[in-house]
């Protein structure tokens, strides 16, 4: 059997991708997805030309830190499925932000990603955090 081949795209490359996540958002019961929230650095992950993963990532230039952020698979795929598209998107990132000099990655994410990306080499803060948003007007 053949190995399932990856690819990476930026998010936004086709038409369509914000329906696509929108769904994906929705059907794992986060509400709506707030496109105008997410940064330009965003990501797709293909699996035999299929989407099956995004991430985003900002950049905050003052500290040399990433943040890693709306991390969501395609509903209906496996937990071993989900975990080698986001292997392979987390690695991405990693060089992605090496290769503009940061030095850290940090995420804020839901109790199973934050599992597999401990399983990853991320540290796991103890803390119950819990991830507030509001407007300035």
């Amino acid at each position: 059997m053949n190995e399932p081949l990856y690819q990476i795209r930026r998010y936004g490359e086709k038409l369509g991708d914000y329906q696509m996540v929108d769904a994906w958002w929705g059907e794992r019961g986060r509400g709506q997805f707030l496109e105008n929230l997410l940064p330009p650095d965003g990501f797709i992950i293909e699996r035999d030309g299929e989407a099956v993963a995004a991430i985003w990532l900002y950049f905050s230039y003052g500290i040399g830190m990433a943040f890693m952020e709306f991390a969501v698979t395609r509903p209906g795929q496996t937990a071993i499925q989900s975990k080698e598209a986001f292997r392979h998107l987390v690695g991405f990132a990693r060089q992605l932000a090496r290769s503009r000099d940061f030095g850290q990655i940090w995420a804020h994410t839901y109790p199973s990603i934050a599992a597999f990306l401990k399983e990853d080499g991320f540290h796991v803060f103890p803390e119950k955090l819990v991830s507030v948003i509001t407007s300035t007007s």
